[in-house]
């Protein structure tokens, strides 16, 4: 693979990630309406099954970003390395340093896991199952 094919492939993972996290921002701000507007009317049967398959949503979005992003971090350090090495004359690209994808990695992961986690928080207070509410604040 030249440097040229290796960037483009760069930039389309960086693109599908960015394709991916968002429309997790989505699913998660649709369940978070759904929460809002018929968490308390759900029986307990219904609630369940929204919550599993929103979480099976979840779950295909967290490895989903996990396997991109790893996939981004490892060409990244590869990129640098053959830069490094004079293999490629990407003299503009790689001024941050290595373990800064391995940070955003970390992140997106960490938003991922608790947007999940705190819908699904909201989900139950609206339920009335975690503290006191009378289901009309909120």
């Amino acid at each position: 693979m030249n440097e040229a094919d290796a960037y483009e492939l760069f930039v389309l993972i960086a693109e599908m990630q960015n394709q991916l996290l968002f429309g997790y921002f989505g699913v998660v701000t649709a369940f978070l309406v759904m929460s809002y507007l018929v968490a308390e009317k759900l029986d307990t049967f219904l609630a369940w099954i929204a919550v599993i398959l929103y979480s099976i949503c979840c779950a295909w979005f967290f490895f989903g970003l996990w396997g991109w992003t790893t996939d981004l971090t490892n060409l990244y350090a590869d990129l640098i390395k053959n830069k490094n090495e004079g293999v490629y004359q990407l003299n503009w690209f790689g001024a941050n340093p290595k373990w800064l994808a391995a940070f955003v990695n970390f992140l997106e992961l960490i938003v991922t896991f608790g947007g999940w986690m705190v819908s699904l928080v909201y989900f139950f207070y609206r339920r009335g199952g975690i503290g006191k509410h009378d289901g009309k604040n909120a």
